[in-house]
């Protein structure tokens, strides 16, 4: 008997054009995609997909079934929705992704709303979020993001800020960057995951530009916490959260200061009425509200 994961595999392999996408955007085997596609196919006695040069392409009869699979997938979502935003008593689990932890630490809120909410469990995540359906695909309730423009989809507020500056370890040569010749600058780039478009990562190269100071990037850091380590160890310049940098760094002077950036808590807005949802985000503001970022 077909069911909703079939049609699911069907919906992905559509949009991705491949079944080997469709399988890393799934987090599912090759195999599995294909299985799900041939079951379909027997079950209806109909070809879904012509499998051509450029990957899979769908046949008539399977954009006929690919208009009624969406639909099934959206009253799949409006059934999660719903069901998510009707608990009363704040308890079970509770998905959050959060930022790098080397910008802001979490862990200390977590102790204190788990000590208080005693039927919650917290499950950290990570991913990209930029629009509701992506909480829906990724089963998460709750988003800490690092930005100046969340996306407008989403619902929360900010609930603080927080500062960068250019650091270098103190035994790095600096001077040799500033002299009349000046030699670029070893640089270290990073991002994160969870910033629609890494808005972060593109203002740090802007600033740079801005700044006039030539640089090489010498490490692409997958988060600032590597690029922390990275600086420490001596291998060149990053851009680090202030003011909670060891002692062993100094900061590059620059001629335009990087700007603050907001600290938002952010769900879906069919999450938003959900108990423990909204028992952590107004637990996260009183926590934050009465400590410095």
């Amino acid at each position: 008997m077909l069911n909703w994961d079939h049609f699911r595999y069907m919906i992905a392999v559509a949009d991705c054009g491949s079944v080997s996408r469709a399988s890393v955007a799934l987090n599912v085997s090759h195999a599995t995609v294909l299985r799900a596609i041939k079951r379909v196919e027997d079950e209806l006695q109909i070809r879904l997909f012509d499998h051509v040069k450029t990957g899979y392409r769908l046949t008539s009869d399977g954009e006929d079934i690919l208009e009624n699979a969406r639909l099934m997938e959206s009253n799949v979502q409006q059934i999660v929705r719903k069901a998510k935003s009707r608990d009363t008593v704040p308890s079970g689990l509770l998905n959050i992704i959060t930022p790098d932890p080397s910008i802001f630490d979490m862990m200390p809120i977590f102790k204190a709303f788990t000590s208080t909410y005693k039927q919650i469990t917290i499950n950290t995540l990570s991913g990209s979020i930029t629009k509701p359906l992506d909480f829906i695909e990724q089963q998460v309730d709750v988003l800490i993001l690092v930005s100046n423009t969340p996306p407008e989809a989403l619902v929360g507020r900010q609930l603080g800020h927080v500062q960068f500056g250019a650091f270098v370890h103190k035994d790095y040569p600096l001077e040799k960057h500033f002299s009349n010749k000046p030699k670029p600058l070893e640089w270290i780039t990073w991002s994160q995951t969870s910033s629609q478009g890494d808005e972060l990562h593109l203002y740090q190269q802007q600033v740079l530009l801005h700044d006039g100071m030539p640089t090489k990037t010498v490490m692409n850091a997958s988060t600032h916490g590597d690029a922390l380590r990275a600086v420490r160890a001596g291998l060149g310049a990053s851009f680090l959260r202030k003011p909670f940098v060891p002692s062993d760094l100094v900061e590059v002077p620059l001629k335009k200061p990087f700007r603050e950036w907001g600290v938002w808590v952010l769900t879906h807005p069919d999450f938003r009425s959900a108990s423990r949802v909204t028992a952590f985000t107004r637990f996260l503001a009183d926590q934050l509200a009465e400590s410095s970022f």
